[in-house]
C-alpha cells in the first residue's frame, strides 16, 4: 500500500512537472524510475556496443514497450498506418496473424537496430544521446528527424540551450480535423530528452 502511495505521489509530481515544460526537476523521477526497471531481453542480434551499452539499451526498450504498449494483431495508429507488436510499422510484403511478446520484441529489436544505426549516420552521436534520438525518431520517423529543426540547429550543432522546447513542440497528433496536444507524447519528449541529457 505505501509503495502505491509512494508511486502515485511520484507520478503526481511528475504530471505538474510536465505542465510546468521543466524537465531538469523531473530528472529524480527518472532516476528512480530507471532503478525499478527490471528488462527481459532476449538478445536475438548482436547489439554493437560501439554505439550504445546494453543497459542503456534495455532501458530503452522498457520505456518504448511502456509507451507503445503490447497489441498481437495488426491495428491503426493515429497516421492511419498499420502498426503490431510494440508499434512496429507493417510495411507492403508483411502480413501477420496474432504474434506473441516474444515475437514483438524480436521484431522491436530489429526496428531499433535500424533506426539507431540511421540516427548514427545522420549525427555521429553514441551512447544515451544516440538512445533518445533513436527513440524519438521510433516515434515520428527517422527522416522527420533528420529534416528537423531539432536535428538540423541543436543536435547537428551541439547546442542544448533551447533544445527541450523544440524537442516537446513534437507532442502533438492528428485528430482527424487538426493538431492536438497529447499528455503522454509530453511525457515521451520528457523522458527523451532527460536520457539524452543524461550521458553517463
Amino acid at each position: 500500500m505505501k509503495r502505491f502511495v509512494f508511486l502515485f505521489i511520484g507520478s503526481f509530481f511528475l504530471y505538474a512537472i510536465i505542465g510546468n515544460n521543466s524537465v531538469c526537476l523531473s530528472y529524480d523521477y527518472f532516476k528512480f524510475l530507471e532503478k525499478k526497471q527490471k528488462p527481459k531481453t532476449i538478445w536475438k542480434f548482436e547489439l554493437d556496443t560501439s554505439l550504445c551499452s546494453h543497459k542503456d539499451y534495455d532501458s530503452l526498450k522498457v520505456m518504448i514497450r511502456l509507451w507503445e504498449g503490447f497489441v498481437d494483431t495488426v491495428y491503426i495508429g493515429f497516421a492511419n498506418e498499420h502498426l503490431i507488436g510494440y508499434g512496429h510499422l507493417v510495411r507492403k510484403g508483411e502480413s501477420y496473424g496474432k504474434i506473441t511478446k516474444w515475437q514483438a520484441d524480436s521484431l522491436l529489436d530489429t526496428d531499433l537496430e535500424k533506426i539507431m544505426k540511421i540516427c548514427y549516420n545522420t549525427t555521429g552521436l553514441v551512447g544515451r544521446k544516440l538512445l533518445a534520438i533513436t527513440a524519438f525518431s521510433y516515434n515520428i520517423g527517422s527522416n522527420k528527424f533528420a529534416k528537423s529543426t531539432l536535428n538540423k540547429k541543436y543536435i547537428s550543432k551541439n547546442c542544448n540551450n533551447g533544445i527541450y522546447n523544440e524537442w516537446v513542440k513534437w507532442s502533438h497528433y492528428h485528430n482527424g480535423r487538426k493538431f492536438v496536444k497529447s499528455k503522454a507524447l509530453v511525457k515521451r519528449r520528457n523522458w527523451e530528452v532527460y536520457f539524452y541529457k543524461s550521458e553517463t
